[in-house]
């Protein structure tokens, strides 16, 4: 639902689109203060998640019927938080008067420290409804706290024979230098890790390693329009490299004519590209199941979309600036190889090498369990849409030399040598008409602009 409303006090607007918006994953309506034990389950289950706001005074059906409630409840309730949720929850509580009906309003943040339980039980919300964490859920849990990683568990049905040695010796003799968790310690077992990275097969011991690459004929993903698509198999250096060859083969080349020397810009620059496609597998959340990578390019932008949403030590709009990984061996060896950069370093860079191409800085964002990066391909017309300081574009420059040495140009002519669409060309001819620098000859599609001397 974005992040619209206030942390810490919600005004009358800010209730109303809540209010508007309804109960859901991150949002809770209760007609009255419930015991103990219920309210310390619904504290905990927000905070296993991504947090939310809890309303009481308001019914099932969104009406708000108001609460007579004051500092006491507030008190009442951040106790609650303190001494019934295991660790404790720091929630924040208001008084709201609206419509002359008072409304108690909780703030519960997303935790750093899960899994949080109540009553002796893991809770988490889906929808907007509350459940006890199964055992994949709390797996989860655990891991997104940091306190274990999963890339370091072993794979039980491997052994050293499903290691490629030749490339282990690689990476031995020109990288290694301290000692790394490839094995599990005791019985020699290749971990998640080792596998992924030096397997010689990995997908045969973690299908979800699979990245599922997909182009799509227009804007929706639609398998009806699909127009190539590719399971992208092997190490996760060899399932990144592929990857960026298929998007190589699926992006677009804009020419930018507005050098000496045309220049072939691709809307999905290869480090760009290769960094973000790094960080969707070294940074996953491989403890879900069924869950792949996918990358899916249509005519209007690509998105690449991995398992797992950013830790709550991360927030979107400090990307590139803190630093985590959720995989932090996977991310080591993965900086050793040069497949992506130091922590944070990368995501910096992506932004830097956007805006120097003058290409459209990739979006970000949390979504449902994943994290998404959108990369938006622009028009032609909206990249090289630059005036110079005599008032001209460099492509009116280029219809007039063409028209001087040609002796006249079409309309045709110049969206060839300008690469933009016919609307654009049309109104750029008719701008250097107006400025009497070309006149007409002709009429309809017969039209020829000629230079004034």
């Amino acid at each position: 639902m974005g992040r619209w409303y206030s942390q810490m006090l919600l005004t009358s607007e800010e209730f109303k689109k809540i209010l508007k918006f309804g109960e859901g994953e991150t949002i809770e309506f209760k007609k009255e203060i419930s015991a103990i034990p219920d309210l310390a389950k619904q504290f905990t289950a927000f905070s296993n998640i991504r947090g939310g706001w809890m309303l009481f005074g308001i019914d099932d059906r969104k009406k708000v019927i108001g609460i007579k409630a004051g500092e006491k409840e507030k008190q009442l309730l951040i106790n609650v938080a303190r001494n019934n949720c295991q660790p404790h929850i720091a929630i924040k509580c208001d008084l709201l008067d609206t419509d002359k009906k008072r409304i108690l309003v909780i703030h519960v943040p997303e935790g750093g420290d899960k899994p949080y339980q109540a009553n002796g039980k893991v809770y988490v919300r889906i929808d907007s409804h509350t459940h006890v964490a199964t055992g994949e859920e709390l797996r989860r849990l655990i891991y997104e706290s940091g306190r274990l990683f999963y890339e370091k568990r072993p794979v039980i049905e491997s052994n050293l024979g499903h290691l490629d040695e030749k490339k282990l010796k690689t990476y031995v003799r020109r990288i290694l230098k301290q000692k790394q968790r490839f094995f599990r310690e005791g019985k020699i077992i290749p971990t998640i890790a080792g596998i992924l990275l030096f397997g010689k097969y990995p997908q045969g011991f973690l299908p979800t390693s699979t990245l599922k690459a997909y182009f799509f004929s227009g804007r929706e993903k639609d398998i009806r329009y699909i127009k190539d698509k590719e399971d992208v198999e092997g190490t996760l250096p060899e399932v990144i490299d592929k990857t960026l060859a298929f998007i190589q083969k699926n992006r677009r080349i804009i020419p930018d004519m507005t050098g000496v020397r045309r220049k072939d810009i691709p809307t999905y620059p290869d480090y760009s590209a290769r960094e973000i496609l790094a960080n969707a597998v070294a940074h996953r959340d491989y403890s879900l199941s069924g869950a792949k990578v996918e990358v899916l390019m249509f005519d209007d932008r690509m998105e690449v979309i991995s398992p797992g949403n950013l830790p709550p030590s991360i927030s979107i709009e400090r990307l590139g600036i803190d630093h985590y990984s959720r995989n932090p061996l996977i991310a080591k060896v993965l900086n050793q190889m040069e497949y992506i950069e130091e922590v944070g370093m990368g995501i910096r860079r992506v932004r830097e090498e956007m805006a120097s191409l003058k290409l459209p800085i990739p979006k970000f964002e949390n979504e449902g369990i994943n994290f998404k990066v959108t990369f938006l391909c622009p028009r032609t017309s909206e990249i090289f849409e630059k005036k110079e300081e005599v008032g001209l574009t460099s492509r009116q420059k280029k219809a007039i030399e063409y028209a001087k040495e040609k002796g006249s140009i079409t309309t045709r002519e110049y969206r060839q040598i300008t690469a933009i669409g016919k609307v654009y060309a049309v109104k750029e001819l008719n701008d250097l008409v107006k400025k009497g620098l070309l006149k007409t000859m002709g009429k309809g599609r017969s039209t020829r602009y000629i230079v004034i001397d």
